[in-house]
This record gives structure tokens, sequence and C-alpha cells, in this order.
């Protein structure tokens, strides 16, 4: 479990190495956990982390991005005294591999309906926290896992698993025959560019982490779990260079065009959802990538 100390970076100390043999003094600092459905919420000083676990492929379930809207608001309170949230995978393998295929394959309309509206409500929460977030890539970031990361403020990867064998990154809903929703494909555009996002978005390619990075993707690509943890840290010595008024204020501007259309438009856009996915093509084509997965193919 990635363990971030606060306590000591904010009395100037941003060597990694210092920062570990004071570990005993930062304890004393405010710390609570939790688990709660999908993931486990750890807070160290003012440093929260959101631990995905919601099964082998951390999928972006209904009960999970239902937690994770409720945990997104308690956070932001200031009397929680946090300024920043780290997401990673509990286990490193798989960050998230995005939406539960099985809540959009032969789905109930209400649900469905309910599911989008966590969905995007989720990721407008996350784009436009005061928080500063930062996705700690430790594994695959797959379609709907590489939303999430592109929501947050700051992206480090895994450039390998414990394997050796290299992670990726992709939007692969073009696969399943999606045509990804407006704000989805306007946050690709800012996070990558208009041409790459536009070949990324039609084309689905699986992107290694330097790929990933040269693209836009990622900020910055890690030799393992600790140079994940070091990169991390480095971020977070940054962070608190900055009043947090100042750092938030700027961020909530720049962003709240797209977040104040993406809630004026969430009716609007879950509607054509169901639409989308309710279709015989679509459940068809989803119906057969779901049995391709199986076979392995």
């Amino acid at each position: 479990m990635l363990r971030l100390i606060t306590g000591p970076l904010r009395r100037g100390v941003s060597d990694a190495r210092a920062l570990c043999s004071v570990a005993a003094a930062a304890d004393t600092t405010t710390a609570s956990s939790k688990q709660t459905h999908g993931f486990d919420l750890d807070i160290h000083g003012r440093v929260a982390t959101v631990a995905l676990d919601s099964g082998p492929a951390n999928l972006l379930s209904f009960d999970t991005l239902s937690s994770l809207r409720t945990t997104l608001a308690e956070l932001k309170d200031p009397s929680q005294g946090v300024d920043t949230l780290v997401i990673t995978a509990k286990s490193p393998g798989i960050f998230s591999a995005g939406l539960d295929m099985k809540e959009l394959y032969q789905p109930q309309e209400d649900r469905l309906a309910q599911y989008w509206e966590h969905i995007q409500g989720c990721m407008g929460e996350l784009y436009s926290s005061p928080l500063h977030t930062i996705s700690r890539i430790n594994g695959h970031a797959i379609a709907g896992g590489l939303i999430v990361a592109m929501a947050t403020d700051y992206r480090v990867m895994m450039s390998e698993d414990a394997k050796g064998k290299p992670c990726r990154t992709g939007l692969t809903e073009a696969m399943i025959g999606m045509t990804m929703p407006w704000w989805m494909q306007r946050l690709t555009v800012l996070t990558a560019g208009p041409r790459t996002a536009e070949r990324c978005m039609a084309l689905s390619p699986l992107m290694e982490a330097e790929v990933a990075r040269t693209m836009g993707f990622v900020d910055d690509v890690a030799a393992g779990e600790e140079d994940l943890d070091r990169l991390v840290q480095k971020e977070l010595d940054t962070v608190a260079k900055v009043p947090f008024g100042g750092r938030s204020g700027n961020k909530l501007q720049y962003r709240q065009e797209l977040t104040a259309k993406m809630r004026q438009t969430l009716p609007e856009d879950t509607n054509q959802f169901v639409q989308v996915v309710t279709s015989a093509m679509f459940q068809e084509a989803l119906g057969s990538y779901l049995a391709s997965l199986r076979k392995g193919k």
C-alpha cells in the first residue's frame, strides 16, 4: 500500500530517503483507513489514497462509482484537511479495465440510466475536484481506466509489471462498437491534442507507457512500484510549494466550461447513452466482443 509521508513534506523535506528515515514521526499526523465498495481509502495528513480493489480488473462498477462520488464529496470538505488525492490499484497489474460490461450487456434501462449518471457524474466531479489529483498507474489502464487517469491532474504510469510484461493503456471503446460520448472525446483532445485524440478514439490502439507519455496521455513513466512512489512524492513536493487557493482556483476556472456543460447535458446524454447501448447493433457488437474474451482471443 502506498503510504505518503506528508508531515515532513510540509516542513520542506523533499528527499525520499530522508522521508523514510522520519516515518515514525509522520505517524503522528492525522491518519485514517476504511474499506468501501470497490476500493480502500487511506488518509495520512493532507493526502488521501484511493486504492482500487473491485475484482481482478478493477472495473468501474455501479457500486464503485457511487462510493467514489461520495468519497470525492467528503474529501473536498475543508474540515477533512485533505488537499491531494492519489488514485492507484491495491494490487499491481491492472489499474482499471474501465466500465463493467455486464452493466451494458442486455441491461435493464432504468439501471443503465443510473449507471451512466454515475459515470458522467463521477468523472465530472473528479475532473473538477479542488484537490490536486494524481493517478498512480501501477498496471494496465484500459478504456474507462484511462478516462479516470485523464480526469486527474498528474499521471504517472509503471512501464512493466512484476513479470516484465509491458503495461498498456488505450481507449478501446471503438472495439465494442461504441462512439465515445462528447465529453470523453473533449477530455481526450484536451489531454493529447486533436490529431492524436482522433486516431486513438477511432482506431483504439493499446500503447505501452513510454508511447503514452510521448502522446501526452501520461506525464511520467516509472520503472516499478518504488519508482512510482518516488515520482508521486516528487509531485507532492511540487504541489506543497503552491498555495491551495491559487492552485485550485486556476484549475477550476480552466475546467469550469467542460464540467458545467457535463452537468447541464447529463439528462440528454443519459437518454442518448441508453438508446445507443440498447440498440440491436451495439448489443450484437458487445456480445461478440464478450464472447471473444471468453475464448481468450
